[in-house]
């Protein structure tokens, strides 16, 4: 599957990211993810949620690099990982 910058070849790939989240399929799910280029900023959080409401811990870190590239996806990573590591969060404040 060939990715561009282009939102309409984009969704595609965004949701084969969710689906295989949702799958169990989280590998793949990272694969796909690492194809989108242009539109991170916008899917990238939908697949860390994902990956989050499956409890593929080992994959969100994965994305991790890939979300630094914007406030806003960065701001939702952390949320995934608090999600992930509710006890980690409960500590940091302290």
């Amino acid at each position: 599957m060939v990715c561009s910058t282009r939102s309409s070849q984009f969704l595609p790939i965004l949701g084969s990211c969710r689906n295989c989240a949702r799958s169990g399929l989280h590998h793949q799910a990272v694969e796909f993810a690492k194809q989108i280029f242009g539109e991170r900023k916008e899917g990238l959080p939908k697949v860390l949620d994902a990956l989050t409401d499956m409890g593929a811990k080992d994959e969100v870190k994965a994305l991790l690099p890939l979300c630094g590239w914007a406030t806003a996806t960065a701001l939702d990573a952390c949320r995934c990982l608090i999600r992930l590591h509710p006890f980690h969060a409960l500590l940091m404040p302290k």
